[in-house]
């Protein structure tokens, strides 16, 4: 079962009608539920995106689960920036 994110504060609603790019982060999510490594995938849309990266790695998640134990695990975020 993978990670549930416990708190989200950086991603807000999108204007709609106005076009918009994809910005995606790798999370590495420990046994305890914390950010442990933070990585962005291509190339950020916009300055204040890299400090999403600083940010993403207060996030707090519920941890993975696999066979009843927690485990690490590997999370892709994805969110929609206007340009």
């Amino acid at each position: 079962m993978p990670p549930r994110l416990l708190s989200a504060e950086i991603f807000g609603q999108l204007i709609k009608g106005w076009p918009t790019r994809t910005n995606q982060v790798q999370l590495v999510i420990g046994e305890r539920g914390d950010v442990q490594q933070v990585l962005m995938i291509g190339e950020p849309q916009r300055i204040p995106d890299i400090m999403l990266l600083s940010r993403a790695k207060e996030l707090r998640y519920t941890p993975a689960v696999r066979n009843g134990k927690p485990v690490r695990y590997r999370l892709i975020l994805s969110w929609n920036v206007p340009p």
